[in-house]
């Protein structure tokens, strides 16, 4: 949740990582970051590719579906849903 003052803007936070993710680096921190800049900062930890079945492509593996997509997309969608809960403009929301 923003620190001080509200802003209504919120931020989902997306670490890097194909196999694993870099929360530490790219997720807490930019989040404590945001935090205290009055923006409130929700860290998505989404599906990678060992997470479920993949396929061989020749050059290493890939996910079946768009697994990290539809994480951040239901993300997206929660955040606009419960907006009012966490002071929220959901049209600020990205």
């Amino acid at each position: 949740m923003a620190k001080g003052r509200k802003t209504g803007v919120a931020v989902v936070g997306s670490p890097a990582g194909v196999t694993i993710l870099a929360m530490e680096l790219e997720g807490t921190e930019i989040c404590d970051w945001l935090t205290s800049r009055s923006i409130t900062c929700v860290l998505l930890k989404y599906r990678v590719t060992d997470s479920g079945p993949t396929m061989k492509n020749g050059h290493g593996y890939y996910p079946k579906c768009k697994r990290p997509l539809q994480d951040a997309q239901r993300t997206l969608g929660l955040v606009r849903q419960h907006a009012a809960v966490r002071h929220v403009d959901p049209h600020k929301a990205a």
